[in-house]
């Protein structure tokens, strides 16, 4: 798996790097903000057995510099699984970013985040469980743009 997204992050490093001329400006520079984010719908069925899962994460941004970015992320979660049991989870992380543009209209970024949270999981036959997590993570990410601002 790691072959196949290294080698698609190649094509499009590849693919989208060419000579730009120095006038033209995209991308991001000092005091930009960006908001993105994630909303996802997962569900499966196993013979009897189904549960179905919700999460939506929106994420802000500020840029320090024109490759350096601060923000933060909220991560909201609510499913049901098989035993209908129901689970919410609430959390936020901080990140830092660093970005390298490898063309105008292409670029990189590696992140560096911590996060919080907790959650609650809900049985049908009663009761409930409830937790606080808290995590470190690192990852790889790339941007687009369609077109110059």
């Amino acid at each position: 798996m790691k072959k196949i997204i290294l080698s698609v992050a190649a094509v499009f490093a590849f693919g989208f790097a060419n000579a730009q001329d120095k006038n033209e400006s995209s991308g991001f520079s000092k005091g930009s903000m960006f908001l993105s984010g994630n909303i996802s719908y997962d569900s499966t069925k196993e013979g009897d057995l189904k549960s179905n899962q919700l999460t939506f994460s929106p994420t802000f941004g500020y840029f320090l510099t024109e490759d350096i970015a601060l923000g933060g992320r909220l991560n909201v979660l609510s499913g049901e699984d098989e035993d209908e049991t129901k689970t919410t989870e609430f959390g936020l992380e901080l990140f830092g970013r660093k970005y390298w543009t490898a063309s105008s209209q292409f670029s990189l970024f590696g992140e560096l985040a911590v996060g919080f949270g907790s959650g609650k999981e809900e049985p049908a036959v009663g009761g409930e469980n409830k937790y606080k997590a808290f995590g470190v993570n690192a990852g790889i990410g790339v941007n687009y743009f369609i077109s110059s601002a």
